[in-house]
């Protein structure tokens, strides 16, 4: 911790990207940006900025797809973050560069275009499942959001090509049971798929370093709220004054045009935490969900499966 501090008042910059806070509420910390390649177009590269991390993963993923399938056209990336990442219109997420915006593969790939609707006739689900399973086998992503009418066509695709039912069924929220799937439904994406990855250096360091990045005016302080149900004659500056706080800081958090406050309603009270008490836990991250292993081919079937076999 001791060279950690040294290192946020002297040498920033060595420590490499650093993701703080939540992707609805945080900050992006030596943030690197996606460069452009022969495999990927950038839709809006000042906000392109993601972890070193994020970035990697996605040029990894992409040039796999782009291997594996000569000729492929280049994916469309969005958003990932702003170079210092908060708020990212007009995203409630995108704001610790772990969160970028993928378009599709499509079957006439002389007329993509950013945000074109996919669906049956025009997804080219052969790259674009190759696309989400080296993002789920290859990259430790946390979450992918795509529509259910889009999971629908990838899913079938994937048993069709032999794909084990109970690890599609781990991965997709469409058709399945699993208590927590990465792929979900979004509404509004059968334009493109949204991914979220863990990010194991720049997360830790996140919550590691946050106190030295705060007292250099950095980050934002950790804040805590606290909830007041309101009296009457209670006052927003006497409230400020209680809880350590400012009248403005009070009515940003509660949505507040004016000064006035109603007696029985219950408002937050943001404080900030001057030091944390315990030491941080180390991040945790889950292990991959990888398939398992397909069994050999045998000589006595040639590879294929014999008839009868069960499916």
């Amino acid at each position: 911790d001791a060279q950690l501090a040294k290192r946020v008042r002297s040498n920033l910059a060595s420590l490499g990207s650093i993701s703080v806070g939540k992707t609805n509420a945080g900050a992006l910390v030596n943030g690197v940006k996606m460069p452009p390649g022969n495999n990927w177009l950038l839709m809006d590269p000042n906000r392109a900025w993601g972890t070193r991390e994020t970035v990697h993963f996605l040029q990894v993923v992409i040039n796999k797809v782009a291997r594996q399938f000569p000729g492929t056209h280049k994916v469309r990336l969005g958003h990932i973050s702003a170079k210092h990442g908060g708020h990212l219109n007009p995203h409630k997420s995108h704001q610790s560069g772990r969160d970028v915006d993928v378009g599709y593969y499509y079957k006439d790939g002389s007329k993509v275009r950013w945000y074109r609707r996919a669906n049956a006739r025009n997804l080219d689900v052969k790259r674009t499942w190759a696309l989400v399973r080296a993002l789920v086998t290859d990259t430790d992503v946390e979450y992918i959001f795509i529509n259910s009418s889009i999971q629908k066509l990838l899913k079938e695709y994937a048993l069709a090509s032999g794909e084990d039912r109970s690890w599609l069924d781990s991965l997709f929220q469409y058709r399945s049971k699993h208590a927590w799937p990465i792929i979900r439904h979004v509404h509004g994406h059968d334009t493109h798929l949204h991914v979220r990855f863990y990010n194991r250096v720049a997360q830790q360091l996140g919550v590691r370093a946050h106190r030295w990045l705060a007292r250099r005016g950095i980050v934002k302080p950790y804040t805590r709220y606290l909830r007041h149900r309101a009296r009457r004659g209670d006052l927003l500056g006497n409230l400020a004054k209680r809880y350590g706080t400012t009248v403005a800081a009070i009515q940003k958090i509660n949505h507040l045009r004016n000064n006035r406050i109603r007696a029985g309603r219950t408002y937050l009270i943001p404080k900030k935490v001057k030091r944390r008490i315990r030491k941080p836990p180390p991040l945790s991250i889950p292990p991959r969900r990888l398939p398992p292993p397909r069994p050999a081919k045998t000589a006595a079937s040639g590879g294929h499966r014999q008839r009868g076999a069960a499916r």
